[in-house]
């Protein structure tokens, strides 16, 4: 009897240990959902220090993070040099082209000629072209030097369940967080600034901002990153806010009584609306101009059309679903005229760049048969690529630059496709297991 007495008595203490626990946890959860409270993440997310670390690992590197202590290698030369390279290995959540700050006395090697945007640059400093990501396990903000691969970390306060990472400013100056709360329906977004280099190993200790209201359906930035637009519900409409980058001066510019649009920004004032794309039913898409408001009808009545629009709005590239595939077709907006590319891919997979506006795309080296893009979207499929660049002026030529598959001896479905301003390098994201890899255009 004085057994089963005693086991009744643990019972009974280990469950209030367990209850005073969660309790303590919960009361430490997140806070100020919708508030723009000025508070640092690191307050709201109890997860990580407060003081960020320069950590300076090998890119390819699959060890847990270095301490702030060890030494800062540089990328190998068989790195470096290769023309493909998987410059993350992690899983990511978004990037953007950057200047950043490193030491002169590193190698410059291969170092492109951009002109400056920071005038206060430290003295034995330089800027360089600089790839700026956020891991999507850990939430962590990271620099990579595109001539060495050399690794700063800007940000090593983790956030999680990120959804997706999308920077804003001219230089990477800000970032959208946006995370899954716990019922994983409900995106929230939180707008952090991005700690500042300065110099010496040295960065602003924490990352702060503020949340944006809750709910927020899709957020996309500009091509010159001054401008932010996204989409809400809003009552029994969708609603379209742009304001600017540091997400101040917001105004509602667009609403609608159907909610499945794709917003993509085409340049600084034109966001492309584009109809939720599946091949059982037709799409349509529009022109928002983010001055005027004023909306106009591009193309409609496309079975499953999936679109991407040039930075000079001269052409629109949108994919037609056919029988267990699809069709790439290029069309000319002044003159109405829709060509055939000749290419089955989707305009995901693609992105206009350099001073020529080529489209470059990931093209599958085949389609097995489905239902596109609805297949690939619910990732019953993942493909393997070639990256095509077509140039649209005139009669439309496919230039093969690279068989990704072949080249790297991975399966690459690619994604996320950008081109930095001076055409010599391409990005992009691969789908199966969000890595980031780069190809050398020169």
């Amino acid at each position: 009897m004085r057994k089963y007495f005693r086991i009744i008595i643990i019972l009974l203490v280990l469950g209030l240990i367990l209850g005073l626990g969660y309790y303590w946890y919960s009361t430490k959860k997140i806070g100020g959902l919708g508030q723009n409270s000025g508070e640092s993440i690191v307050d709201l997310f109890p997860f990580g220090g407060s003081k960020p670390a320069d950590l300076n690992t090998p890119a390819n590197n699959e060890e847990e993070s270095p301490s702030k202590n060890d030494e800062i290698p540089t990328g190998t030369p068989a790195l470096v040099n290769k023309k493909l390279t998987k410059i993350v290995s992690k899983p990511i959540a978004g990037y953007t082209y950057v200047l950043s700050l490193r030491e002169k006395s590193l190698p410059t090697e291969g170092v492109v000629d951009i002109q400056k945007i920071n005038t206060n640059i430290p003295e034995n400093f330089e800027e360089v072209p600089a790839i700026r990501y956020v891991e999507q396990e850990t939430g962590n903000i990271y620099d990579i030097m595109l001539d060495t691969l050399q690794i700063k970390r800007l940000s090593n306060i983790t956030i999680p369940k990120l959804h997706e990472a999308i920077f804003s400013g001219e230089n990477g100056e800000y970032v959208y967080l946006r995370y899954l709360e716990e019922d994983n329906r409900t995106i929230n977004t939180y707008l952090g600034k991005v700690p500042v280099f300065t110099g010496g190993g040295d960065t602003e200790s924490k990352l702060t901002g503020s949340f944006l209201e809750r709910g927020i359906r899709d957020l996309v930035v500009s091509p010159d990153k001054t401008k932010v637009f996204y989409t809400v519900p809003f009552g029994d409409n969708i609603s379209g806010v742009v304001m600017e980058k540091d997400g101040t001066k917001a105004s509602q510019i667009f609403s609608s009584v159907f909610h499945g649009w794709l917003p993509e920004f085409s340049s600084k004032n034109t966001v492309l609306m584009t109809t939720k794309a599946s091949a059982y039913a037709s799409g349509f898409n529009y022109t928002l101009d983010t001055k005027t408001k004023k909306v106009k009808k591009l193309a409609g009545n496309i079975g499953g059309l999936v679109s991407k629009l040039s930075i000079d709005e001269k052409y629109l590239a949108y994919s037609n679903s056919i029988e267990n595939s699809v069709i790439l077709r290029l069309l000319n907006i002044k003159n109405n005229t829709s060509r055939d590319t000749g290419l089955k891919t989707i305009p995901e997979k693609c992105s206009f760049g350099g001073t020529r506006m080529y489209l470059y795309c990931g093209v599958p080296n085949f389609f097995p048969p489905g239902a596109y893009p609805d297949d690939w979207y619910k990732g019953k499929v993942l493909f393997s690529d070639n990256i095509f660049r077509i140039d649209p002026d005139g009669d439309v030529v496919n230039t093969l630059l690279v068989d990704l598959s072949g080249e790297s001896g991975e399966q690459i479905d690619a994604v996320s496709l950008a081109i930095d301003t001076s055409e010599s390098y391409l990005l992009f994201i691969n789908r199966s297991d969000n890595s980031l890899w780069k190809y050398n255009l020169k």
